[in-house]
């Protein structure tokens, strides 16, 4: 599979979203290597230990030349997915610990021709989506405790990614959390394809120089 870095948003209100939204554009839009989508994180505090940008009826404010994943930390997902449901939006990364049953929260992603996978918290083993993984286009695996940006990449991550690759050698991968330049080639041998980055790349002066730098890595790996 063609590995993709995926820069992740993580802000507490619709303008800080907007703005970050508008910085990848300038900075990455013309790139050989450009990615195709952007991540943004939604949290309400019910599954994390902070609040970030959570209010659906802001989705129709938000546009951009990439295509939109949000990632949605939020509990009670079984009832709450429909509110986030819109046609510019290309795909639904739910946290799995939200959702009492999963596969009803996939099918209604799927009905409309969205792409969907479900994030496992670090505490979650792969095998938890074993019933749901063919209703799944990417499983993502969170290197690090959900909600906060610039966490160090949890010790277990490499081992879970082996793990989840035996399990369902087809799904693709993805890592959010922890990524940089000393952990995402370690990431790539075990077998991850995607990788969602926020704090690497936000945190220098130029988003495309960090860019390439794991761009980088990923092909020395």
């Amino acid at each position: 599979m063609n590995p993709k870095i995926i820069p992740a948003i993580n802000a507490g209100s619709l303008s800080e979203v907007a703005s970050a939204m508008k910085r990848l554009e300038r900075e990455l839009s013309g790139h050989q290597q450009a990615p195709t989508h952007i991540h943004i994180d939604i949290a309400d505090g019910t599954l994390t230990p902070n609040v970030l940008w959570h209010n659906p009826e802001d989705l129709e404010k938000l546009s951009s030349s990439f295509r939109i994943e949000l990632h949605l930390m939020l509990s009670d997902m079984d009832t709450r997915f429909q509110f986030w449901l819109r046609p510019h939006i290309n795909r639904y990364i739910v946290q799995f610990e939200g959702c009492e049953k999963p596969r009803s929260v996939a099918s209604a992603a799927k009905r409309i021709g969205k792409e969907f996978g479900f994030s496992l918290a670090p505490h979650t083993d792969p095998s938890a989506i074993s019933d749901v993984a063919g209703h799944m286009d990417v499983l993502q695996l969170l290197a690090v405790s959900p909600g906060r940006a610039g966490q160090k990449m949890d010790v277990g991550t490499i081992k879970k990614i082996a793990t989840a690759k035996k399990l369902y050698p087809t799904l693709p991968i993805a890592i959010d959390g922890g990524i940089n330049e000393m952990t995402i080639g370690p990431c790539a041998v075990a077998g991850a394809s995607r990788f969602v980055a926020a704090s690497y790349l936000f945190g220098g002066d130029n988003i495309r120089a960090q860019y390439d730098a794991l761009l980088k890595k990923i092909d020395q790996s």
